[in-house]
């Protein structure tokens, strides 16, 4: 219901649960953002969470943006 009303960009949280720093996401992204996509164009952007460029790089394959806290990529 809320991806089919918004607009600028969807903020998809990469981690579900309490913060702090991951050695590696478990959410299923692809997952969660397809269903995002099935509803909407709207673009959705991953982030809370990402510490790495690796990992960035990683969620970069499946969504429309990434925000890595620790390097700003």
């Amino acid at each position: 219901m809320i991806a089919k009303e918004a607009s600028g960009f969807i903020y998809v949280v990469s981690s579900l649960g309490v913060t702090g720093m991951r050695s590696e996401i478990k959410t299923d992204l692809k997952s969660i953002i397809s269903d995002i996509k099935e509803v909407t164009d709207v673009p959705a952007a991953v982030g809370f969470g990402i510490n790495t460029p690796e990992q960035a790089e990683n969620i970069s394959k499946v969504a429309d943006g990434v925000y890595c806290r620790k390097c700003n990529c």
